[in-house]
């Protein structure tokens, strides 16, 4: 079972079933369940509030995560669908009617810029998110209440909006992309289907 589910169930069980359990290693070196146990009993002695805490800080991560693997998915399909419409091309297998060459064009035009808005999002908003908040951390240890560290948090803030946005305009290009090419290709090959 994977640790980071374990921890959860843990978490949860805990939660509902109020419990001690007793570390036993009887002799052999620390393994999974001990691992388990150990987390366990952390959890029976942090507060409420830290719990709260603890759960919030475990969820933005997934968040950070999710984030990121959902970019870079788009990025790899919207790749793809360009590879794949630009050999179409180069083949010669698109007759080029009207209507179908200007939603083909639309369509190749919506891919790269959802290409282009996911790149953006995870080369520069990210990075400068992510550095920008490791310096927030370094700073708020160092001078907890000086204005470079409320300058550097609003700068941060602004980038993980950035990010979204750029998110949401990748996931917008992608959809307009995929109906335009699928509207294209439904004038070119309709009559076969």
């Amino acid at each position: 079972m994977d640790e980071r589910f374990s921890e959860w169930f843990l978490y949860l069980l805990h939660g509902f079933m109020p419990f001690e359990i007793e570390h036993r290693s009887q002799g052999r070196h620390a393994g999974h369940a001990d691992r388990a146990f150990i987390q366990v009993d952390r959890i029976a002695a942090m507060t409420a509030e830290e719990r709260h805490h603890d759960a919030f800080v475990r969820w933005q991560q997934i968040s950070i995560e999710h984030l990121g693997h959902s970019i870079n998915l788009l990025i790899t399909l919207a790749t793809a669908l360009l590879a794949f419409v630009v050999s179409l091309i180069i083949d010669e297998k698109i007759q080029q009617f009207y209507w179908a060459k200007m939603f083909l064009r639309a369509g190749l035009a919506f891919l790269l810029f959802s290409i282009f808005s996911g790149l953006l999002a995870t080369t520069f908003f990210r990075v400068d998110d992510f550095r920008g908040t490791a310096l927030t951390v370094a700073l708020r240890a160092k001078a907890p209440g000086s204005e470079q560290l409320d300058e550097l948090r609003e700068r941060t803030h602004m980038l993980g909006q950035a990010t979204r946005g750029a998110f949401g305009t990748q996931r917008a290009m992608f959809l307009f992309a995929t109906m335009s090419l699928l509207i294209s290709f439904l004038i070119q090959y309709g009559h076969r289907i």
